[in-house]
């Protein structure tokens, strides 16, 4: 079961800095969603605060079978080696 947590992710942006709920607010934590979620280098204190909504496999803010399914094909690899 697929799971995107960018909403989640943004929810707890506005929860944990008691931001308001308007358009500016909506704006930022989208630009934040999409920083954090691509990777960018200047995002690791989000990227180390939330790290249990970001996929451990590819990074993403997801919970997905398909990187689930990759990280436990590697390790299976790496074992048999």
């Amino acid at each position: 079961m697929d799971k995107d947590y960018r909403q989640e992710f943004k929810n707890r942006l506005r929860a944990d800095y008691n931001m308001p709920d308007n358009a500016i607010t909506d704006a930022i934590t989208e630009a934040t969603a999409i920083c954090v979620d691509r990777g960018y280098a200047e995002m690791a204190p989000l990227r180390e605060k939330y790290d249990y909504l970001i996929c451990p496999w590819c990074g993403h803010l997801h919970h997905c079978e398909r990187c689930i399914n990759a990280m436990v094909a590697a390790a299976a690899e790496t074992d048999n080696q």
